[in-house]
Parts: C-alpha cells; sequence; structure tokens
C-alpha cells in the first residue's frame, strides 16, 4: 500500500466525504484505471466489427470524456470505501491491470455512459478489493 498510505494520513485515516475523497484521488490510480479501459474498449470493438465508439460517444472525445469521468469515479468512490491496508498490490498497477477488463464484464464498451456509483461496488468486488460498508 505505499502509493496510497501518505495521502491518507494527511488527510486522515477515516475518509467518509465524497469532496474530500475528490480532492485525495491518486492521479496515477485515475490515469491507470482509464487507460486500462481504453484499451479494453478498443480490444472489444476491434473484435466486434459492427461496434462503433466514436459513433456510440459523438466521436473519439467523448468517449474519452466517459472513460475519465468513470475512472475519476472509481478512484473517488475508492479511497472512501477500499480497505488499501489488505492490498498486496500496487493500487495504480493493479487498475491499470485489471480495471477496464473488469469494468467490461459489466457493461459493454458502447454503454458506459450507464455507469455509476452503484457500478463500483461491483467492480471493486470482481477486483476482489476489501471495503468497507
Amino acid at each position: 500500500m505505499p502509493s496510497r498510505e501518505p495521502v491518507l494520513r494527511k488527510l486522515g485515516q477515516n475518509v467518509r466525504d465524497k469532496r474530500e475523497a475528490r480532492e485525495i484521488c491518486d492521479s496515477a490510480a485515475v490515469f491507470a484505471a482509464a487507460i486500462s479501459l481504453w484499451k479494453e474498449c478498443h480490444a472489444q470493438a476491434a473484435a466486434n466489427p459492427t461496434m462503433n465508439l466514436g459513433d456510440s460517444y459523438s466521436g473519439i472525445d467523448g468517449l474519452m470524456r466517459e472513460i475519465m469521468r468513470i475512472a475519476t469515479l472509481f478512484e473517488a468512490w475508492s479511497c472512501i470505501h477500499v480497505n488499501f491496508e489488505e492490498l498486496n498490490d500496487i493500487w495504480p498497477y493493479l487498475l491499470e491491470d485489471r480495471f477496464g477488463r473488469e469494468c467490461l464484464s459489466i457493461l459493454l464498451p458502447d454503454g458506459l455512459s450507464e455507469f455509476d456509483e452503484s457500478d463500483c461496488r461491483r467492480v471493486a468486488a470482481r477486483l476482489r478489493l476489501i471495503t468497507y460498508a
């Protein structure tokens, strides 16, 4: 848990406020989740010739915005709900390796606009994260 501990100690271990969680979001974790989801979206779209991500999001820049929204939402949610002390992996590396695949196991690449906070818990469970209630 080396990448998370200094940030949480600075603001206190009990992060329970959404605004505070957004303030301490680890930009490396947001980037790692976003790049993972970006790569997985394109891999699935390449395997499905009928899927056009640009059309689904009014351009690839729309897809980029949606991916960044999801990555930021998941990181903020994680700051409140994930027990980082129980992680055996470095948080951004875990997200880069697995977030995109697990996210798209519950949503299709052209349905990312439906991702909300309730999906964060589902993705966390698929990542086998230990969470607080």
